[in-house]
């Protein structure tokens, strides 16, 4: 793969408009996706004023039409962000407190679930400190008894059953804690977490789907399973995907114009603008905690402070990183994640940042 001599030119040359794309960056892309075999790619590079993207593929491996900025990709465990951005802004409302237990929220089930767990908060929830299994293997569920009635009605009795597992220790990355998290939420809101959902995308003009792209639109990106020339493109009707009661944990799809537009909203308000939450929330959201706050886990990388996600299903792959000492963020999306197409996301990404330096 070629080297960016400067991706500075990119960014002196082209003009702030969502529709078009820079060829050099198309080139990468091209590249990478040839290489790895990757059905389709599509990136933004996002600073405090600007949106730059590039994308390349199909819809479907070698077949399908071209892929679109428009397109919606499945965001996987990225939407863990948008639910604690939903629970930031009901914090900021006044409506729950990061300290609000389970057992505030439900007090008639105190004697219905483990002790253990009679003083989880929704920051444990969100930041995975609450020694909930993890729900992040199809395999979990197998163990669940039937969950009947409203995917609200689910979530409570999803959570009434994972609450009386054996708990795990210390930290632990969990699907389970965002669906019990966002439980919390619809239940103090009175309404549901779709209509969370959706009254937050309408306040922030996004456009977005539930689960698989496909599944709304049959000509959106298909996720694909498998290794290489192998590998399957999942139609609509393929049976996989999340349970509806985790959609909080990693079931929105969104196209990269407006994702962008959402990261640059967090690098700003990292950078002391006010957005959907204040500035003092931002941070508390990507830095509030050491190594993973709520929706964001961070690090240290050459000096300065980033905060970052993965979010995959195994059939998209959706990469975030928000630099906002730099004032950079990057998101790279593919509508296939086996570990070869993986390494050549990073690959692209590297690529990318060596020409910011």
């Amino acid at each position: 793969m070629k080297r960016i001599v400067t991706i500075i030119l990119l960014l002196n040359t082209i003009a702030l408009n969502a529709q078009r794309t820079d060829a050099r960056l198309d080139s990468l892309i091209s590249e990478t996706i040839a290489a790895h075999e990757i059905p389709s790619m599509v990136v933004g590079y996002i600073t405090n004023d600007s949106c730059y993207f590039g994308i390349g593929g199909k819809t479907q491996i070698n077949v399908g039409r071209d892929a679109q900025l428009k397109d919606m990709y499945h965001l996987g465990s990225n939407t863990k962000a948008i639910t604690s951005l939903i629970a930031m802004r009901m914090v900021e409302e006044g409506q729950i407190s990061m300290n609000t237990t389970f057992l505030d929220v439900f007090p008639q089930l105190k004697r219905k679930i483990k002790k253990t767990y009679s003083a989880i908060t929704l920051g444990d929830l969100l930041s995975h400190n609450a020694g909930v299994q993890p729900y992040t293997d199809g395999a979990d569920s197998q163990k669940l008894p039937e969950l009947v009635g409203t995917p609200k009605e689910r979530r409570k009795a999803f959570a009434k059953f994972v609450l009386n597992e054996e708990p795990i220790e210390g930290w632990g990355y969990s699907n389970a804690g965002y669906a019990i998290a966002s439980l919390m939420l619809e239940t103090v809101a009175e309404t549901s977490f779709e209509e969370l959902i959706a009254q937050s995308m309408k306040e922030l003009n996004y456009n977005y789907t539930i689960g698989f792209p496909n599944q709304t639109d049959k000509n959106a990106p298909w996720g694909h399973f498998g290794p290489g020339s192998m590998q399957q493109a999942l139609s609509p009707d393929f049976p996989y995907g999340l349970e509806d009661y985790m959609l909080a944990a990693g079931d929105v799809s969104m196209n990269i114009l407006d994702y962008a537009d959402l990261i640059q909203m967090h690098l700003n308000g990292l950078n002391g603008e006010e957005g959907y939450v204040n500035s003092a929330n931002f941070k508390e959201m990507h830095f509030g905690k050491e190594k993973y706050a709520y929706g964001w886990g961070n690090r240290e990388l050459n000096g300065t402070k980033v905060s970052a996600h993965d979010g995959s299903t195994g059939t998209f792959f959706c990469h975030t990183q928000v630099a906002p000492d730099k004032n950079f963020a990057i998101v790279i999306i593919m509508n296939a994640a086996n570990q070869e197409q993986v390494e050549g996301l990073y690959g692209l990404e590297a690529e990318i940042l060596k020409g910011l330096n």
